[in-house]
């Protein structure tokens, strides 16, 4: 937990350094990009011969970049979905429960081969996920904590013609747990990918 805190907190201080770059180096266009966005955890908890892990999972996101520079840009955005749990053990049936996270992130996007029809961006992640209390189907839900994630993102912009409008696509690898207090953290660490349109401006 120390070297996650200390990688969101240099992070930080890289996108903080960009946004505050003199005007006179920063490029004014902007860009909105939303759509669909798919979720797949590669993480889960296990103990004692019980695996408690969540599916994969369709959800929706949204995202406003601001060019800081020709190459650089600062992505805010936010995500979100719903995923099963399933809890599994041998010799007792699967239980199933849910729960729902909103993630507000923010990319810093290096933007390559801008010579080229599309535009190619990579980048480091950082953020924080709101996650709602684990749906159990009986009367008292299990609650949990909000969590940092950090992570690597990568996406392409492909114009439809000579409009402002372009198809969108992004794929991102997140670190981050769901948080069950006074118990064992669930590993999620999902990887997801985006899909959409991108308008810029």
């Amino acid at each position: 937990m120390k070297a996650k805190s200390m990688a969101v907190v240099g992070l930080g201080v890289l996108f903080l350094s960009a946004v505050l770059l003199p005007a006179s180096a920063a490029d004014t266009e902007w860009k909105i990009r939303f759509g669909l966005l798919y979720s797949s955890p590669t993480g889960d908890f296990s103990d004692s011969g019980q695996t408690t892990e969540l599916d994969d999972s369709t959800g929706i996101h949204a995202s406003t970049e601001f060019r800081v520079t020709d190459r650089i840009g600062v992505e805010p955005g936010l995500g979100y979905a719903k995923h099963d749990i399933t809890v599994e053990e041998s010799g007792f049936p699967t239980l199933d429960f849910e729960t729902t996270w909103t993630a507000f992130t923010v990319n810093g996007n290096f933007h390559l081969l801008r010579e080229r029809t599309f535009d190619l961006y990579v980048g480091p992640t950082v953020g924080y996920v709101f996650w709602d209390d684990i749906e159990t189907g009986a009367p008292s839900d299990i609650p949990t904590d909000d969590e940092f994630a950090i992570g690597l993102n990568a996406g392409i912009d492909v114009p439809i013609g000579d409009s402002s409008w372009a198809f969108a696509g992004a794929l991102r690898y997140l670190f981050t747990d769901l948080g069950v207090p006074g118990g064992s953290d669930i590993g999620v660490d999902p990887i997801q990918i985006k899909v959409g349109l991108s308008y810029s401006f």
